[in-house]
């Protein structure tokens, strides 16, 4: 039976409304829309959220902290606009140290340099927040839960805090109050994270690039929950990256430099005149006028010296 129109927008402006409680700014208005695709592939495995917790944990996993990425700053302008209760304003401290602990963990940094794919970060989220979500005891927290839509022109137009005060956010405020309550489990779970599995299933963004399956499609995200919480997929994971370093070569930054340290490691189109190939030289003077307005020029390459990733330990005596 279709679910009335009515009611699709009062989940749809109810959900949206909730991001007047967000912590977590971009500058691009489109991580909305990823963080209504990540909502939708949640109500696919039975995890029914608000929108901001959804928006500012999927943001911190998929893009970096600073210029360019995210600030974490609370939207005082949409908070003024509604009614918070008095109780509600420590807690909503709470929540945004929440947020600055996970920010701060070397995993969300490591995750956020790896550009996952929606359906990953959606699966990284039902790892993160799934457990605090079963253990919220509201009945009416799956009620009228429709799939959001992923368009920008309906989702940018919902005001926040007009919505806000269009249904009743009692429920609301009771999920912030658990939330924090349950921020030691979260930041937890973050920490939890086996970063080579993500790595391993992370290879299968390649593929869509080309124009072959998604990941979501070539894998459910079902397995996809299983295997980050699987010790054995960790074990294969690590032995997989492990055993085809050639694989790894795909996921790493460039190994070439333009300035003059190590030796020459590829020919480039871009570099100092002293890495110039020789043999550009040898054009007449009209043609190597042209190849340098072109760009077209060779030049050597150097080798870029690799850091060694630092490895955490962890020694557990019982």
């Amino acid at each position: 039976m279709p679910v009335p129109a009515e009611r699709r927008r009062s989940f749809l402006a109810r959900q949206v409304a909730t991001m007047a409680l967000s912590h977590v700014q971009v500058d691009t208005p489109m991580a909305l829309v990823r963080a209504a695709a990540w909502s939708n592939s949640l109500m696919r495995m039975g995890v029914h959220l608000p929108l901001f917790v959804i928006h500012d944990v999927g943001v911190m996993l998929s893009m970096s902290r600073g210029t360019g990425g995210y600030v974490l700053r609370p939207r005082e302008a949409q908070l003024a606009r509604i009614s918070v209760p008095q109780g509600a304003k420590p807690q909503l401290d709470q929540y945004r140290r929440l947020l600055e602990n996970i920010a701060a963990s070397e995993v969300t940094e490591r995750l956020a340099g790896l550009r996952l794919r929606d359906e990953m970060v959606a699966v990284l989220l039902s790892r993160i927040l799934g457990d605090t979500y079963n253990r919220w005891r509201d009945r009416s927290k799956a009620a009228g839960a429709e799939p959001l839509p992923l368009d920008l022109g309906i989702l940018g137009e919902i005001d926040y805090a007009d919505h806000f005060r269009d249904f009743d956010p009692r429920s609301l405020w009771g999920f912030v109050e658990h939330l924090v309550a349950q921020s030691m489990h979260i930041y937890t779970q973050v920490e939890l994270i086996d970063l080579d599995t993500v790595r391993l299933l992370g290879l299968f963004k390649e593929d869509s690039a080309s124009g072959s399956e998604a990941l979501g499609g070539a894998i459910d995200l079902v397995d996809l929950f299983a295997a980050l919480g699987s010790p054995e997929a960790n074990d294969v994971a690590n032995f997989s990256l492990d055993l085809l370093p050639s694989v790894l070569e795909t996921r790493r930054s460039t190994g070439a430099q333009t300035f003059a340290v190590d030796g020459y490691a590829s020919i480039e189109r871009k570099g100092n005149i002293d890495s110039l190939v020789l043999s550009e030289l040898a054009y007449d003077r009209e043609i190597f006028e042209q190849k340098v307005v072109d760009a077209e020029l060779l030049y050597y390459g150097r080798d870029k010296q690799r850091e060694d990733e630092r490895r955490l330990q962890y020694l557990l005596i019982d």
